[in-house]
């Protein structure tokens, strides 16, 4: 059966701040030390609950049940030491100062008590001042061990906060990191359509005859697309388009390649491309023979570009190419073609415009030479 006594004492008036008093364990701790406890004053002027209790046994339960800020224990108990006592305070989530009460102890005794976790040791029979004095040493400790507590708390709450914060920016600079990349590769890909159109810009620069146009157009593609069968297709009608020029210079296409430039191709894909205004990339027999609506590819094992070259919303040209499709055609061949594209199609406008204001010019002229003008 565990035996409880507790004594209050009140000394000086309790400061706003101090919330409960100050609770202090007592294991079978001699009357003097209990008295001295009692008298002694704090240095806060906080009230004292002190508890009694005689063994080891009934230490550890009410260091399990309750909550206490000094527990004061016999090196020697019943059933146990001081010590053992001690060590399991310290394991507690809100551990006390401990103090150890022994007469004389000896060096060995005194570091096995610090290494323990005991704060300071109290003489058997202690007089008033010397339980004071004990008191304000233990309660000071006790005041230092509470702040480095709540600051440790307070850095752990920061800390947390620190690490959130830094994810958050990780993941925005790994954001940032993403659109600068998607930017840089939509700079260089502008800056790579730039450079093709301008070289091909500077080729063409001033052409005003069709002739040399579509060659120029055409030894630019040759020379940026390498090996290659290529034809640029005019519009011959409303529905028909026939081949303005071409070049078969793929040695491993053989003579059949100029009969598809000038024949098949021409009745199927520039007709087919006149409701298209993007680049068409064709590397699959089945899907080459779907889209130009034949039963069967006469391209089969080829790859297939094909442009539309457009200026004022209409198809003005197309422009296709096609080679074995073990010479693939890469990003940079595509990206010539679809530079190309807008920059013939302007030309060709070009072209029409000068033709059809020389035809006028030539027509007034006539009028000029004794015809007259009815309105």
């Amino acid at each position: 059966m565990v035996t409880h006594s507790s004594t209050t004492t009140r000394k000086g008036p309790r400061l706003a701040g101090a919330r409960r008093p100050l609770a202090l364990l007592l294991v079978d701790a001699p009357s003097q030390v209990s008295e001295a406890l009692a008298s002694a004053g704090t240095p806060e002027g906080r009230e004292l609950s002190v508890e009694r209790v005689e063994t080891a046994a009934q230490a550890r339960q009410s260091l399990d049940a309750g909550r206490y800020d000094v527990l004061v224990v016999r090196a020697e108990l019943t059933d146990g030491t001081g010590l053992g006592v001690v060590a399991h305070a310290g394991q507690l989530k809100r551990r006390p100062q401990c103090v150890l009460i022994a007469d004389d102890p000896t060096a060995e005794q005194t570091l096995a008590a610090m290494r323990t976790g005991v704060a300071d040791v109290l003489p058997g029979s202690p007089d008033r001042a010397c339980a004071e004095a004990c008191l304000r040493r233990v309660l000071d400790r006790l005041q230092a061990d509470r702040a480095n507590s709540d600051r440790v708390r307070r850095l752990r709450k920061l800390c947390k906060k620190l690490n959130e914060a830094r994810i958050e920016v990780s993941q925005q600079v790994d954001v940032l990191c993403s659109d600068l990349v998607t930017a840089y590769q939509e700079l260089a890909v502008q800056m790579q359509h730039m450079v093709q159109s301008t070289e091909y810009g500077t080729v063409i620069r001033e052409e005003l005859d069709l002739e040399q146009l579509l060659r120029k157009t055409l030894e630019h593609v040759v020379e940026k697309s390498g090996a290659t069968n290529a034809a640029i297709y005019l519009p011959s009608s409303a529905d028909e388009f026939s081949v303005g020029g071409y070049v078969n210079v793929n040695p491993d296409a053989g003579e059949g390649a100029s009969d598809i430039l000038l024949d098949q191709i021409a009745d199927r894909i520039p007709a087919t491309m006149q409701g298209v205004e993007e680049l068409v990339h064709l590397t699959d027999d089945d899907a080459i023979a779907d889209w130009m609506g034949a039963d069967e590819c006469f391209l089969e094992g080829n790859e297939l570009l094909a442009v539309p070259c457009r200026a004022e919303e209409e198809t003005l040209s197309v422009l296709v190419l096609f080679r074995d499709r073990t010479m693939p055609y890469d990003e940079r061949v595509l990206e010539t073609v679809e530079a190309i594209a807008p920059l013939l199609g302007e030309a060709l406008a070009k072209v029409i415009r000068v033709h059809h204001r020389h035809v006028a010019d030539d027509y007034y002229e006539g009028e000029d030479d004794g015809d007259t003008l009815s309105f």
